[in-house]
C-alpha cells in the first residue's frame, strides 16, 4: 500500500514577492522611489518657470463691442471712416468699405512699445473673411511703431491731415485678392507720409509668385511674424492658411537695413495697389476675428541656468542612489 500523496499547493512553494524589511530589495525599492519623488519635484519645479509666450491682445468680440481698451482680452478698434462702417456683429469685427478705401487701427499697449531683444519674437495672427470684393482689390496689415502718436478718435481717413501716421515705422503685407503676379510683399515702412499704407511709402524687402487668391466667403487664417535675430537683423515671416488648415502662402525675408524693434500698433486695410479706392459693390466688407498678438521672449541666461542646474542636480541623483543601492 502506497502512503498516501499529499498535493502540494504550489502558492505556497513561490518565493514572497515582498520585500523583507532591511534587505537589499527593500533598500532599492525605497531608493527607486525616492528617486522617483525627487526627479518629479525636480521637474514640476522646472516647468513652472514662464516661458511660455506673453499674450498683448486676444480679441475675440465675444464682448459685442470694438471700443474697449481692457488688454489683453479686448481693445479699442479705431475706424477710419465713420463709425458705422466698423462694428462688432455676430461676434466678428466688420469692415464696411462699401466702395472706397477704409481701415482700422488698433493699440496692444496701454502706453510705451513692446520691444524686441536679440532672439525675441511679437507675431499677429488673425481669421479673415470677405464679401463682395474683386480679384483687383487689395489687403494689406502690419505690426508698427506709433511714436507716441495715437489715434483717438473714428473719422480720420487713411491720410489724415493731422499728419497721425507720418512717423509710424514698422512691417507690413501688401498683397491683392487675386493672383496677380508679385502681389505679395514684405515691406518696411520707411518713408514720413501722412498715408499709413500708401505702397510708396514702403520699401519693399521680399515678395511671393503671386497674390493671396482669397475666394469670397471663405475663411483664412494669417500669421505675420517678427523676429529679432541679432541686433541688426529683424526676419520676418508671413503665413497664410485656408480652413483646412492647408498652408497656403508660407514665405520669410530679413530686414538688414532698417531694423525696427519697437511696436505698440496694428493696423488693417482695404483698397488698391495703386492707392486708389477699390472698384467693389455697394455692401462689400471684411470680417475679422480671433485677433492674437503675443511677445515671445528668448529665455533669460539665469534662467537657462537654473533648467541646466536642475538637470544635472536630477541625474547626479539617479546616479548616486543607483550606486548607493548596489553598494547596500
Amino acid at each position: 500500500m502506497k502512503p498516501p500523496t499529499h498535493t502540494r499547493n504550489p502558492t505556497l512553494m513561490k518565493p514572497s514577492t515582498h520585500a523583507i524589511p532591511g534587505t537589499s530589495c527593500e533598500k532599492q525599492r525605497k531608493s527607486g522611489l525616492s528617486t522617483a519623488l525627487l526627479a518629479s519635484l525636480v521637474t514640476l519645479l522646472l516647468s513652472s518657470i514662464p516661458l511660455h509666450a506673453q499674450v498683448l491682445l486676444n480679441d475675440t468680440f465675444t464682448n459685442s463691442t470694438r471700443t474697449n481698451q481692457n488688454l489683453p482680452d479686448s481693445a479699442h478698434w479705431y475706424a477710419g471712416g465713420g463709425g458705422s462702417t466698423l462694428i462688432v456683429t455676430n461676434s466678428t469685427l466688420r469692415l464696411l468699405t462699401d466702395g472706397v478705401q477704409r481701415q482700422t487701427v488698433v493699440y496692444f499697449t496701454d502706453s510705451g512699445t513692446q520691444t524686441l531683444g536679440v532672439g525675441d519674437s511679437l507675431s499677429v495672427s488673425f481669421s479673415f473673411m470677405s464679401s463682395g470684393y474683386e480679384t483687383t482689390s487689395d489687403l494689406r496689415f502690419g505690426l508698427f511703431d506709433s511714436g507716441s502718436n495715437r489715434v483717438t478718435a473714428d473719422n480720420l481717413g487713411n491720410a489724415p491731415t493731422n499728419g497721425v501716421y507720418a512717423d509710424y515705422t514698422g512691417y507690413a503685407l501688401i498683397s491683392n485678392f487675386g493672383t496677380a503676379t508679385n502681389g505679395s510683399t514684405l515691406r518696411a515702412r520707411t518713408v514720413t507720409t501722412n498715408s499709413l499704407f500708401t505702397p510708396s511709402a514702403f520699401s519693399t524687402l521680399s515678395g511671393s509668385t503671386s497674390g493671396l487668391g482669397l475666394t469670397n466667403g471663405d475663411t483664412y487664417y494669417f500669421t505675420l511674424t517678427l523676429t529679432a535675430d541679432s541686433a541688426t537683423n529683424m526676419s520676418l515671416n508671413i503665413l497664410m492658411k485656408d480652413s483646412t488648415n492647408a498652408t497656403l502662402i508660407n514665405f520669410s525675408t530679413t530686414d538688414t537695413t532698417n531694423y525696427y524693434n519697437s511696436f505698440d500698433t496694428f493696423a488693417f486695410m482695404s483698397g488698391t495697389t495703386s492707392g486708389n479706392p477699390p472698384t467693389n459693390a455697394t455692401g462689400a466688407a471684411i470680417f475679422l476675428d480671433d485677433v492674437l498678438i503675443t511677445y515671445s521672449p528668448v529665455p533669460e541666461p539665469r534662467i537657462t541656468g537654473m533648467m541646466l542646474l536642475g538637470s544635472c542636480f536630477a541625474l547626479g541623483l539617479v546616479l548616486w542612489r543607483r550606486r548607493s543601492s548596489r553598494l547596500g
